[in-house]
């Protein structure tokens, strides 16, 4: 959830200073995020948190190139470096990537399908994504992509890149910041708007 995070940096591509607002407001701003280019996958490359390119990363590109191994196949995404990775959980991975044309930096969910039951998974994520591409909503991270390597067994999700870490982390900080003052924690009072939101059909 966007806007429950405080954006302690400046990030090229980031929306630094976007908050959750009221659905009247949402309502009435003009959200095109639908109709905005979207980034190549093959424009695409993995970043350290300082926005640099991952040098190793580059030249195993650049040698699967020169073998007439295409960049647009997929599997030049399946071997993320960790300098790049955001998170990991069961399914897969999300790490950070900046368009080498335009220099906006995103989040790429990489959802591995090889196991049983994933493609299921996967393909649930995907059309929720789609949902939220075609109708967003401030209060939620904006996807703009989704791709589908079929032979690789790889769904890649390529979406708005949201600085300051994630929402557990950002209540983990807050109840030890809580504790510290001898103060039990409450979520902010409009966070019960914000997870309304979240779940209603806009």
């Amino acid at each position: 959830v966007a806007g429950a995070a405080s954006v302690p940096e400046a990030v090229p591509g980031a929306d630094s200073g976007r908050t959750c607002v009221s659905p009247s407001q949402a309502a009435s701003e003009d959200l095109t995020t639908s109709q905005q280019q979207f980034p190549a996958i093959e424009d695409l490359e993995p970043i350290d948190r300082d926005g640099e390119p991952i040098d190793r990363w580059l030249v195993a590109v650049r040698e699967r190139a020169a073998s007439m191994d295409s960049l647009s196949n997929g599997k030049s995404f399946t071997k993320v470096p960790y300098e790049a990775v955001l998170g990991e959980g069961s399914y897969g991975l999300v790490w950070r990537a900046k368009d080498r044309n335009r220099h906006t930096w995103y989040a790429v969910k990489n959802i591995k399908v090889q196991r049983d039951g994933l493609q299921l998974v996967a393909a649930r994520e995907c059309e929720v994504a789609d949902r939220i591409r075609l109708k967003p909503h401030p209060c939620v991270v904006r996807p703009f992509h989704v791709h589908n390597f079929t032979d690789l067994g790889l769904y890649m999700l390529v979406m708005e890149y949201c600085p300051g870490g994630d929402l557990l982390g950002q209540i983990c900080r807050a109840r030890v910041a809580c504790a510290a003052k001898g103060r039990s924690y409450q979520p902010p009072p409009t966070s019960l708007i914000w997870i309304g939101q979240v779940f209603m059909d806009w």
